[in-house]
């Protein structure tokens, strides 16, 4: 995995785009590895690049995200908007083409699940030729997945969390899905734990990642 990654990044990326030094194009890369299926902007990537003391400016982080999507090394998903400012403004969540190339390719080896798992989920849309945006309710809340089928005209709301034990964590999960599909009219509602299954209120769907992966929902 290690020597994929590092072949993408300098066969297909560095040398393509003729950038005479890597430094900053490695390290916008672990910090899209050290933050899977989270927001990250450019601006806290440019931030942390100056606080190494490595130079870098909005632009050139920008297109270094761009030129590894087209490798397909990883894949952006914005914000759900029709205003193209709150698009611009709202950071973007990166999923790795591979969730192997997570672990390898961490500084830190010790991961949450729940990213694993949302990246997981994001490849399996994906493959089943989803279009994906991630949804913030009225109040800040998050919904990890808006997916949209282009040839079936088809919207699913989808959140991903890997064990739902915790109250808390249940409560906020099923409240953010139930404000969007309300305010989005979305009739699909689901989410992807690692082995509950259940069906709540509101017609959402509680479904084990191996019934998802395996295309039973």
């Amino acid at each position: 995995m290690q020597g994929y990654v590092n072949t993408v990044i300098y066969r297909d990326v560095a040398e393509r785009h003729d950038i005479p030094n890597s430094q900053a194009l490695k390290f916008t890369m672990q910090m899209v590895f050290n933050n899977p299926a989270r927001k990250l902007s450019v601006r806290k990537i440019v931030d942390s690049l100056n606080s190494q003391q490595i130079t870098a400016n909005r632009e050139v982080v920008s297109d270094y995200l761009d030129w590894l999507a087209d490798a397909y090394l990883l894949h952006k998903v914005e914000l759900r908007t029709d205003s193209a400012a709150k698009r611009r403004v709202n950071p973007g969540k990166f999923y790795l083409n591979d969730v192997g190339i997570v672990r390898a390719m961490r500084i830190k080896h010790a991961l949450d699940q729940g990213p694993l798992l949302e990246n997981l989920v994001y490849l399996q849309l994906r493959r089943l030729g989803f279009q994906m945006e991630y949804v913030l309710t009225p109040d800040g809340s998050e919904v990890d997945f808006i997916a949209f089928h282009p040839m079936q005209n088809d919207y699913k709301l989808m959140q991903v969390c890997f064990d739902m034990s915790d109250r808390t964590t249940f409560e906020r999960e099923v409240t953010a899905l139930r404000d969007a599909a309300d305010a989005l009219d979305v009739k699909d509602r689901y989410i992807v734990t690692w082995d509950n299954e259940e069906t709540l209120p509101g017609d959402i769907q509680v479904v084990p990642a191996w019934k998802f992966l395996l295309n039973r929902v």
